[in-house]
């Protein structure tokens, strides 16, 4: 039966299976974490387009007009969503079945027509340049990467006690809880420092944003210094997170292995550099961008989302997983990106998903919920971190080095929009001021000041048979644009009280 379909009718109906996936693939070319999921995802869709082809035509259908038909259907299916959340879930599916069928039966009403097949064939070209011009738009505007790799750190250690680096994204340091109402860290502080745990209070990072922060850690430096544009230079840094680091080199030849749990989203992969990947949940960013424009996108309405499924994933696979690693014998390198409490503020207090619009948004301020309810979802998201942390540190000995550190702050002020350019004192603290607990066998301490771009330097000096030179304090904010030294001077020497 297949032989009576010409490869036009598999082509045409490939596009319809195909394009919207192709689409998001070609203007994000350097944040498509698994590819192979999306193949996963069109290859079956289109392997049932065809058997719904051969159906019809089974039924007496003409060839034409069922490829023509199921060529209408599958597009529906991949961007009818937008129609269904238009309109009430029982009136959007309504509306979207009354197209359906009102095509279906003009179609087959009308097959042969002329002007028939000129409108498929239209549309399918219409729909297979949006993924080639996103495609061209994104080549064109690559660009060159303005990344500079600071020197590597050469260094033998004579010690190497298992190392496990988690990064809790968007989580503020105390001098910007403070100043915003929250008060101190309060429990989790006195609980860490009993169980060995420095906890400073001035800990900065180096950039305001998740892209630039994470390498800034990995390296060990900073990578970029000035604006860029293009993707070239998003792509060097992904490749940093994704196990090119300077931190992922120079322990793994002391004999690490490396770990990375990913996180789900689209800057974290794991690379050549890492020799165990955990995979992150099947829905990643890439794969929930996808799906949610099809016809099934009601279904998304309970779900937490990449970044909040990706959280309770990576805090998951780290309590199973942390002891075993710290018994193993071997020294191991585990760097985890954990999703929160960077909204969507989903989570409650007991890591139990809570989904409603209020908490939804991958940004504090969301249009119609007041600040202080936000305020409260976050605290509550924040609580669920800290029982996280709590578990975690009484799962693994202290014999492994320890560290939670946030890549940056929160975003009440808007930090993190394009189009800012003008930062008060407020909004570089809140932005830039970070949470960070250490735990680090044989009495190796971080300090009461701490960048980001320096911890993981200052943790390696305690096991170095050499020296490891610290970078000069440097810090940026959006769009690029770096603070003056006697500002991070003042940064670095402010606390709560102050």
């Amino acid at each position: 039966m297949m032989g009576s379909l010409r490869f036009r009718d598999l082509g045409l109906v490939g596009i319809a299976a195909a394009f919207w996936p192709l689409n998001i693939v070609s203007i994000n070319l350097v944040g498509i974490v698994h590819p192979e999921r999306l193949v996963a995802l069109v290859v079956p869709l289109w392997a049932v387009s065809l058997a719904a082809v051969l159906t019809l035509i089974r039924l007496g259908v003409s060839r034409s007009a069922a490829v023509h038909s199921i060529f209408v259907t599958t597009v529906i299916f991949m961007i009818g969503g937008g129609l269904i959340r238009l309109f009430d879930e029982g009136v959007g599916y309504g509306a979207l079945l009354g197209v359906g069928i009102l095509t279906i039966w003009l179609i087959n009403r009308l097959d042969g027509e002329t002007l028939v097949v000129a409108v498929i064939w239209g549309g399918a070209v219409a729909l297979l340049s949006g993924p080639v011009i996103g495609l061209y738009e994104s080549l064109t505007n690559f660009g060159e990467s303005v990344v500079v790799r600071s020197e590597k750190p050469d260094l033998t250690m004579n010690q190497t006690p298992d190392v496990f680096l988690i990064v809790l994204d968007g989580y503020p340091g105390a001098l910007a809880m403070t100043q915003d109402g929250f008060g101190e860290h309060g429990g989790v502080v006195d609980e860490l420092e009993s169980a060995g745990f420095e906890v400073p209070d001035s800990a900065w990072s180096s950039y305001w944003t998740t892209g630039l922060a994470i390498p800034s850690i990995l390296d060990m430096g900073y990578p970029a210094t000035r604006r860029w544009e293009g993707t070239a230079t998003w792509k060097e840094l992904f490749e940093i997170i994704s196990g090119g680091s300077w931190l992922h080199q120079v322990l793994e030849a002391n004999g690490y292995t490396n770990h990375l749990v990913e996180s789900g989203w689209t800057g974290s992969a794991c690379g050549l550099g890492v020799h165990r990947c955990v995979p992150s949940p099947l829905m990643d960013e890439a794969m929930h961008q996808t799906l949610r424009n099809s016809v099934i996108s009601p279904v998304f309405r309970d779900f937490a989302g990449p970044f909040v499924e990706g959280a309770l994933a990576s805090m998951k696979w780290l309590i199973e997983n942390g002891q075993d690693l710290g018994n193993s014998g071997t020294p191991d390198f585990v760097f985890a990106h954990v999703m929160a409490p960077h909204p969507p503020f989903v989570l409650d207090a007991d890591c139990a998903p809570n989904i409603s619009l209020d908490r939804a948004g991958t940004t504090f301020n969301v249009p119609g919920v007041s600040e202080q309810r936000r305020e409260r979802y976050m605290q509550e998201q924040i609580e669920c971190v800290n029982e996280f942390m709590s578990r975690f540190a009484s799962s693994v000995g202290h014999d492994s080095v320890i560290v939670f550190v946030a890549d940056h702050g929160s975003d009440r002020r808007d930090q993190a929009q394009e189009e800012t350019t003008e930062w008060s004192d407020e909004a570089v603290i809140e932005r830039l001021n970070v949470f960070l607990a250490v735990r680090a066998p044989g009495n190796c301490r971080v300090g009461d000041q701490v960048l980001t771009s320096n911890l993981l330097r200052t943790i390696l000096n305690c096991y170095s048979a050499t020296d490891v030179q610290l970078n000069p304090p440097r810090m940026w904010v959006n769009p690029m644009t770096e603070l003056e030294a006697e500002v991070v001077d003042r940064l670095l020497a402010s606390s709560p009280g102050s």
